[in-house]
């Protein structure tokens, strides 16, 4: 269970003295969600930690590239998880189909406009985009729009 922010409070400009009228509190929504969970077996061949283990710790070296497994599914998961089969939902399930940019059947190359277009499909809170998140190859492109 996890609260999620729906509204800010608000806030106002006040002088010296004056009276803070400014009293409304962010609200927010509590969502449950079922708790999942990315596992892996690190496992070293006896013969192999035997024979090569001289020079390089294997059973850390099984440990650290399941850790970079599990990194690297949680980031794929946080975007496209869909809630079925032992997986949490990710951003494009939270995300209403309203607040998604598509631009044609492949997509379109990054524009201004298409970014503004996508600024303004966003209305949950107070219609403000807190940021975007993107991969890098479209960080790349948008700062050659730049």
């Amino acid at each position: 269970v996890y609260n999620r922010e729906s509204s800010l409070g608000d806030v106002q400009m006040l002088g010296v003295g004056g009276t803070i009228t400014a009293k409304s509190p962010t609200t927010f929504v509590q969502v449950t969600s079922a708790l999942k969970r990315i596992i892996g077996d690190a496992e070293v061949d006896n013969f192999i930690e035997a024979t090569h283990s001289d020079t390089t710790d294997q059973k850390a070296l099984q440990v650290a590239g399941k850790a970079k497994a599990v990194g690297r599914k949680y980031a794929n998961l946080l975007v496209n998880g869909t809630g079925a089969n032992d997986e949490f939902e990710g951003l494009l399930g939270l995300v209403s189909a309203g607040q998604t940019l598509v631009a044609g059947p492949n997509g379109a190359d990054l524009s201004f406009d298409l970014l503004d277009q996508l600024r303004q499909k966003v209305t949950a809170k107070d219609g403000k985009l807190d940021f975007y998140m993107m991969p890098g190859r479209t960080i790349r492109s948008y700062k050659a729009l730049l």
